[in-house]
């Protein structure tokens, strides 16, 4: 019955279930009792069902992008440069950390993002170096940052600098 529908009615009943709103993927407080991992672990074993499906789906899959660990980033830019097509599919991307180092690639590769949100933490051990360099090169329409130490300090407000140089010279 599925093989008889056309792609573009699949294409609509699998992106209610791949569909996470702006407001649950970016505002950065949010219910937690429910992980970004249990909200994604369901649809993406629809990926499994047929071959057909997977082509259908992989780009509700890749339409919005939330990470939270160099580990995910690192496998983010992997995919990036090996798969050129999945770049384009992204359209909302939400950093949770100090994971700039691999962000570059991101930029590259992925010129559609349209939504940008940076959670940023001063008190990380990892470095804001790589996301200042690569903010100017993005270009959102919509764009949430939050520095979660809540401190104020001269690397905050460096950043904070920063970032708005970086927000000025966006169209």
């Amino acid at each position: 019955m599925a093989s008889r529908l056309p792609e573009e009615t699949l294409h609509e009943i699998l992106k209610h279930s791949f569909f996470i709103s702006v407001l649950d993927a970016f505002v950065i407080i949010r219910d937690r009792s429910v992980s970004r991992y249990q909200r994604r672990a369901k649809p993406t074993k629809l990926l499994l069902v047929c071959k057909r499906w997977l082509r259908v789906a992989t780009p509700l899959l890749y339409e919005t992008i939330e990470i939270d660990s160099e580990h995910e980033m690192e496998k983010l830019a992997g995919t990036l440069r090996t798969v050129a097509t999945v770049g384009s599919l992204i359209r909302n991307f939400r950093i949770e950390g100090r994971y700039g180092r691999h962000l570059h690639v991101v930029v590259e590769h992925a010129p559609n993002i349209a939504v940008l949100s940076v959670q940023t933490n001063s008190l990380s051990r990892f470095s804001d170096t790589g996301l200042l360099h690569a903010l100017p090169c993005f270009n959102p329409t919509m764009v949430y940052l939050h520095d979660s130490s809540l401190q104020k300090n001269s690397e905050s407000e460096a950043n904070a600098r920063a970032i708005t140089t970086a927000v000025r010279s966006w169209k």
